[in-house]
């Protein structure tokens, strides 16, 4: 009976030490460029909500450019 639960536990460590081996490869980089890239367009488009709002004040307008070339 020991000897049959020594080789259970080894058999399950054996397969836990197999799955556990390599993680998954997940790329995040086209989620956060698409973030920055939903980041960018909403100040550059507050920016110029703002610039229109207040007489297209020079300091908002190139703030909305600056926001609308960033990627």
């Amino acid at each position: 009976m020991i000897r049959s639960a020594k080789a259970l536990l080894l058999v399950v460590s054996m397969g836990g030490l197999c799955f556990a081996q390599a993680p998954a490869e997940t790329t995040n980089a086209p989620d956060n460029n698409r973030a920055g890239a939903y980041y960018n367009f909403a100040m550059g488009r507050l920016y110029a909500e703002l610039a229109g709002a207040y007489s297209n004040r020079n300091d908002y307008v190139s703030k909305a450019i600056q926001h609308y070339r960033r990627r």
